[in-house]
């Protein structure tokens, strides 16, 4: 497991191998992180080693995801101008 800390974005980011990944007790070992980080109102994202998965699809539904997600936190005033950008 690996944790990078972004000062200035406020993220902090966590890898984990695939068989990381799948051990139930090391995952629940991070709910702890997660509600800290919070607090500090640092998001917490965990990054996992994957399968032979269509790395571009997935890729473009995460942004296509990431994009939604800030259209629908945006300031009204914000939203014409994120709508005619994407």
């Amino acid at each position: 497991m690996l944790q990078n800390t972004d000062e200035k974005l406020k993220i902090v980011s966590i890898w984990l191998t695939r068989k990381e990944a799948e051990d139930n007790k090391l995952r629940e070992s991070l709910k702890p992180i997660y509600k800290e980080n919070k607090k500090k109102g640092y998001m917490t994202v965990v990054f996992e080693s994957g399968d032979d998965e269509d790395l571009v699809g997935l890729t473009s539904a995460l942004i296509r995801h990431n994009r939604l997600e800030l259209y629908e936190n945006a300031d009204i005033s914000k939203k014409k101008d994120l709508k005619s950008t994407g």
